[in-house]
């Protein structure tokens, strides 16, 4: 029976040495390097324990987290242990908030999101390609590097101005690039720069904030008032900040502002930087004394104990391959080997399959193994089609982000066929419900939440009556424009007079769920399992609609229950870990990621990634990929971490100031399958 891995627990060991560096450790400013399973937050949790033995009042203690995950598991760890007596602990976010309703109550307090729509044609052209979010993801980093829309002499607006040309590409979505280029550069950071300003008189009109204001406003406040800043500093004599690695410039200021008489606690690991996307940046923790001008003992936690010896050492060989990073040698403290997995397939079908067999194969192998201690992870979205196809039509439950479940996306796409067989019939008797045919319509998405909800009341009048499809028409005109309304029209026109079953799918993918023709592989359309059921099977229409009606009838066995494989992206993962990780298409032009890995720096944040990945196997990990002898390629990543040996180059001469690297590959990974879980491993210290 194969031994199964426990969350990294210093409750019946103790802690090791390194954290036990850490617990009592008497510096002012300390940085903990945290290799992925090594037992952090516990480590955190019993310096705080310590701290408050040691006479030092909880309150006193301030405790600062990424997100509102981190910030439970903190705090279930603190009841874990036992901590009656609690510091304060918080999200960065809520901090923010904290200080404008303690120290700042004439500030706006509420917190919102509502939809924002530019009247720039310019930015216009971004949310009409995009997402209405992708604008104000922009006015989020522009709040992140510290620029306030409230900000409006002439310097801030050109400040803000050049700082959007500079960085224009990795501002804009790809597909905004391609079509338009750097010629757009100066335009957009004008139209960027006027509705900035118009995006906080919006918010104000609705007496809120949004998310990034809540720290943006707390640090230009303690900034322009010292008294309130002193009632802040005097309040902790210790700061603790979690996962150092995912902060933004902002964050990292307004540490040091409320931090700078207090001891310092940053913790984190910079070979799990991964949201430079979001502009986070590894180099916070990788020199804090150029970040907070402070100078910093240095603390490694150096036991992994979630990642089984031949899965760590992979990781590490592949990690060693970047050179921006603080070097680590963590070793194994699990008691079992591990085993990896590859799997050959030419395309994604057979690898899914595949996949399915080696899931089945687990539960027969792992007496007492759930569906829920396996993790599908994945570099991009659509590359998880293939396998949902596999695990819904065999009935084995799962769990995914709910606007990329095929099973909601069928079903959708299944009313949407209803709605255009009752169009066709033409009976006053029976009149169309375009509820469905509304709240799919991917134009709607570039409306207002009011425009919408209108819309929406229109479609649903009760009882619809003969000029059903007129008052919806107009109210879509009224609400969101004639050129909307006519949109919509054309679209249900065509879906209604497609000459053919396929023709109706596609124009449903299209025009309704609004998903881009631009797809590198078929399999990447989520309609393209019912383009397949069609071909099957010559019929009229309507013994079609009732075939694929009675396939996503079937699919329901696989709805999530309480025990479920659960499919999500790498970025996703991070935090979580399964007895079994699965890393499906591992090729080149898939991972890395060919949009983020232009540069030397692009790549290691892409080879982060897949670290990190790597890093949620507990006990197994399975790797999908091509064959090396064909014409599409492994993932370089795959050599680099020794699961592939590449072929010999020619004897070149080592250049001058290269570092060798001291970890040798893992020998063990040259076969297909190593599976050694029961062997004894002891922590080596």
């Amino acid at each position: 029976m194969a031994i199964t891995p426990t969350d990294p627990s210093l409750n019946e060991r103790g802690p090791d040495e390194f954290q036990r560096r850490v617990i009592d450790a008497p510096e002012r400013s300390i940085r903990v390097l945290a290799p992925a399973g090594s037992g952090k937050t516990e480590t955190l949790v019993r310096r705080v324990r310590k701290r408050v033995a040691d006479g030092v009042d909880p309150r006193r203690i301030l405790v600062l987290t990424f997100d509102t995950n981190a910030n439970g598991a903190f705090i279930a760890k603190m009841g874990a242990l036992g901590l009656r007596q609690r510091p304060d602990t918080r999200t960065l976010n809520a901090f923010g908030l904290w200080v404008l309703r303690q120290f700042f109550p004439e500030e706006r307090h509420n917190v919102g999101q509502p939809s924002f729509l530019p009247v720039d044609p310019t930015l216009g052209r971004l949310v009409e390609m995009t997402e209405r979010r992708a604008l104000t993801e922009i006015f989020g980093i522009l709040k992140s590097h510290l620029f306030d829309p409230r900000d409006t002499d002439r310097a801030s607006k050109a400040a803000l101005q050049k700082f959007v040309r500079t960085h224009y590409q990795r501002l804009v979505p790809e597909t905004y690039f391609a079509r338009f280029g750097f010629e757009n550069a100066a335009p957009f950071a004008r139209a960027v720069s006027g509705e900035f300003r118009r995006y906080e008189s919006f918010l104000a009109d609705r007496g809120v904030i949004d998310f990034d204001d809540q720290k943006l406003r707390a640090f230009r406040q303690l900034q322009a008032q010292p008294e309130a800043l002193a009632g802040v500093r005097a309040r902790y004599d210790e700061v603790i900040v979690d996962e150092f690695q995912d902060i933004n410039r902002l964050d990292v200021e307004l540490i040091r502002l409320v931090a700078e008489k207090a001891t310092l606690v940053v913790t984190g690991d910079d070979d799990q930087a991964i949201y430079e996307f979001r502009w986070a940046s590894p180099d916070f923790l990788i020199d804090p004394v150029k970040t907070l001008g402070r100078v910093f003992a240095s603390y490694e936690l150096g036991v992994n104990y979630r990642c089984p010896e031949l899965i760590l050492d992979h990781a590490m060989h592949l990690i060693g391959h970047n050179r921006h990073r603080v070097a680590k040698a963590p070793t194994s403290g699990a008691a079992w080997v591990g085993t990896v997995e590859r799997i050959e397939q030419g395309d994604r079908l057979a690898e899914a399959k595949a996949i399915l067999g080696r899931i089945q194969r687990l539960r027969q192998e792992q007496p007492g193994g759930a569906f829920r201690d396996i993790g599908i992870l994945y570099r991009r979205n659509a590359q998880h089609f293939a396998i949902q196809v596999a695990l819904a039509t065999t009935g084995i439950p799962y769990t995914v982000r709910r606007e990329f479940d095929l099973r909601i996306i069928w079903d959708q796409a299944l009313r949407l066929l209803d709605l255009s067989t009752t169009v066709r019939r033409n009976d006053p008797a029976d009149v169309p419900d375009y509820r469905i045919a509304v709240a799919n319509f991917s134009r709607f998405r570039y409306i207002t939440d009011s425009a919408r909800s209108s819309i929406h009341r229109a479609a649903a009048s009760d009882p619809p009556g003969p000029l059903h499809w007129d008052v919806v028409v107009a109210a879509v005109e009224a609400a969101a424009g004639h050129a909307r309304a006519v949109e919509f029209q054309t679209a249900m026109r065509r879906l209604s007079s497609a000459a053919t079953i396929d023709m109706e799918l596609d124009i449903i993918e299209r025009d309704f769920l609004g998903i881009a023709d631009s797809r590198e592989h078929a399999e990447e359309s989520p309609l393209s399992l019912l383009h397949d059921i069609l071909s099957r099977k010559r019929s009229n229409r309507l013994e079609s609609i009732e075939r694929l009606r009675s396939f996503v009838a079937k699919t329901a066995a696989s709805q999530a229950s309480g025990d479920a494989v659960d499919l999500c992206t790498c970025h996703g993962a991070k935090g979580r870990q399964w007895r079994t990780v699965v890393l499906p298409s591992c090729n080149e032009g898939v991972f890395p990621d060919p949009q983020g890995s232009s540069t030397t720096r692009d790549l290691e944040a892409e080879r982060r990634l897949f670290y990190v990945a790597m890093t949620r196997a507990a006990e197994h990990l399975v790797i999908g990929h091509v064959p090396a002898s064909g014409e599409r390629k492994p993932s370089r990543f795959l050599y680099e971490a020794g699961f592939l040996t590449a072929p010999k180059p020619a004897a070149t001469s080592v250049p001058a100031g290269a570092i060798p690297r001291t970890r040798p590959a893992p020998k063990s990974s040259a076969n297909s399958r190593t599976a050694v879980t029961a062997r004894a491993n002891p922590r080596r210290s």
